[in-house]
């Protein structure tokens, strides 16, 4: 008779049961029974019984409920102890007495015209992660039982939303969720989000979307990578993997890789989405992938879901922030956090002031919500008056700002400095003697009062570059922000949908190279490239005679010419390099140091 399968993931717990096991065995398995048809047509009954494992080891049986499915194998050398799941549930308990060294084994036994097929996902570093649904984050219409999510009703809206309690900013994290019903073929969306993601929303209507579709599409940042993936139905497994260090997630459909792209920062959610009564899934299991690297922590600071006053309501990309009451100043902080010595900025476009206007700095962690940033222990401020704050004593630093304005904040780690600039120009040093760790922190005093952080739309060289090629402010198209000759920002559509920089160096002859760091792209529209000068720096770029540049759509053209359509698309986190040789009038354009296209008969 079939096995019957196993639920209890609970049991894959830190110190796992034993099971009986001895140092003299030298296999340890997990035996799974795949359902399967026989390509040569049924076979008679009694023709044909499942195998029995092999039995020069140690094994634990399961049977599969679909041909397909994920065999996770635990194994932890230090203790001397292996564990095997399948679609993230423990099979059977641990086996005890392992000693390297150890391969890993994959056999088969093959009944009559059956055909048996699998592969090696990863081999690497695994340590159970237990995610959980979060019961604050979801949607009225959806049901949580454990790790179960069903859509029982649609008070609220067609679409239903539910977050993971955890979200990541560093780090590679694995998923896996099965499909236990599905109502419709476009009705589960399973992904990543902001904390502020709409619970009752079409994720299909958000900006910056990340998911898998059970009709096939796969949108990453907003951009569709896939449209002809496999539609996942019921009773298939679906993996998320996120690389939240390179900005990168890839989905799986019972195994089998479906897409996969770069591109998204921020703090994210694992979530599911549903648009049918009657959806229903189950998170299986999740782990984070234990490499020896250094994180680089690709993901802009955005203001922390968790850590606000309740009347300050953020935006859905978790950037602005606006408070909805007056009865006292709220404080929310930032997601990044500011230890050893190393040198942060960040910047804070002051949208609306109010009477009693705002105060940014930084601040210990633990900062109240209820606290002002600058009263004692709280941080270091500056108001928007133009005085700073410290321990709760004011004093004069600089004239006040107006609605509009960007203010950054330099902290120098290593020295203990904390300085302000507006606009780009600096304000001059403002503290000392500060001490990590700290984060982001600002206060607002004024009922609709608004903030937004403002993270940098382009870096020449990552804000490392000492040559001398810088982005010439004298020559900026209206609506551009330049900061120190390296970081370009539009900051609004008063001269048109449109503004160019131009570089400082006129370059007539030679070979030249430049790199252009992507931090932030939106709706396609970022156009790297050269230009002959004389041109409106608030036209389209495509409207220019000799236009030679790289669109962050994927559109290469040189010299007018259009070179190609189909190069991939950059986005946030990708690095543009333009290679140029004048002599030959020859220009070459990579992303990530992949050529992309090039062409010849520029313009000197």
């Amino acid at each position: 008779s079939p096995l019957r399968e196993l639920q209890d993931a609970d049991t894959a717990c830190s110190a796992p049961s034993r099971a009986a096991a001895n140092s003299l065995s030298s296999k340890w398995g997990a035996w799974v029974h795949l359902p399967g048809s026989s390509s040569a047509g049924p076979c008679p009954p009694g023709a044909y019984s499942p195998p029995h494992p092999p039995r020069s080891g140690f094994t634990h049986t399961t049977q599969a409920t679909s041909s397909h499915c994920f065999v996770t194998v635990d194994l932890d050398l230090n203790h001397g102890y292996v564990r095997f799941f399948r679609n993230g549930h423990i099979i059977g308990a641990a086996f005890y007495g392992l000693a390297g060294p150890i391969s890993p084994m994959l056999a088969f036994a093959q009944a009559p015209n059956l055909h048996c097929q699998a592969g090696l996902v990863n081999l690497t570093k695994l340590r159970q992660l237990d995610l959980t649904w979060n019961a604050d984050k979801c949607s009225g219409d959806l049901r949580l039982s454990g790790s179960v999510v069903s859509k029982v009703s649609e008070a609220f809206g067609d679409y239903s939303t539910v977050l993971a309690a955890q979200g990541f900013i560093s780090g590679v994290h694995l998923w896996l969720v099965k499909v236990n019903s599905l109502a419709e073929p476009d009705s589960i969306f399973i992904g990543v989000c902001r904390g502020c993601m709409p619970l009752d929303q079409d994720p299909q209507d958000l900006r910056d979307r990340t998911y898998y579709l059970s009709n096939g599409v796969v949108r990453v940042g907003g951009r569709r990578v896939a449209t002809s993936t496999a539609n996942f139905t019921k009773g298939d497994v679906v993996g998320v993997v996120l690389d939240a260090d390179q900005g990168e997630i890839v989905f799986f459909r019972n195994g089998v890789e479906q897409g996969r792209a770069r591109g998204i920062r921020g703090r994210l959610y694992p979530f599911i989405s549903c648009d049918s009564e009657t959806d229903q899934v189950t998170l299986l299991g999740s782990y984070s992938l234990l490499l020896d690297r250094i994180p680089r922590q690709l993901a802009d600071m955005e203001w922390d879901t968790l850590h606000h006053a309740p009347d300050i309501e953020l935006s859905s990309n978790c950037l602005t922030s606006t408070k909805t009451s007056s009865s006292m100043p709220s404080t929310l902080r930032g997601t990044m956090l500011y230890t050893g010595t190393g040198y942060h900025e960040f910047h804070v476009i002051l949208d609306s002031l109010g009477p009693d206007g705002v105060w940014v700095g930084v601040a210990p962690p633990d900062v109240g919500p209820m606290c002002t940033v600058g009263d004692v222990g709280c941080g270091w401020a500056l108001h928007s008056d133009g005085d700073k704050r410290c321990d709760g004593r004011e004093d004069e630093f600089t004239q006040p700002f107006k609605s509009g304005d960007v203010l950054t904040v330099c902290l120098d780690m290593g020295q203990g400095t904390l300085s302000f600039n507006r606009n780009g120009q600096s304000l001059g040093e403002a503290f000392r003697g500060l001490v990590g760790p700290l984060v982001a922190a600002a206060t607002l005093a004024s009922e609709e009062s608004k903030i937004t952080i403002q993270n940098r739309p382009t870096v020449l060289n990552t804000g490392e570059y000492i040559g001398e090629l810088r982005w010439d402010e004298a020559r900026a198209g209206k609506d551009l922000l330049v900061i120190d000759g390296l970081t370009v920002t539009k900051m609004a559509n008063e001269g048109g949908d449109y503004a160019t920089v131009l570089g400082t160096l006129c370059l007539a002859s030679g070979q030249h190279s430049w790199n252009v760091y992507i931090n932030h792209v939106e709706d396609s529209n970022l156009f790297i490239g050269v230009t002959v000068g004389g041109h409106d720096l608030n036209a389209d770029p495509q409207e220019m005679k000799y236009r030679t540049y790289y669109l962050s759509n994927g559109t290469i053209r040189v010299a007018g010419k259009l070179v190609t359509r189909c190069a991939e698309p950059y986005a946030e986190g990708d690095l543009v390099s333009v290679q140029l040789d004048m002599d030959q009038r020859h220009i070459k354009f990579l992303k990530n140091g992949v050529a992309q296209g090039l062409g010849d008969a520029l313009c000197r």
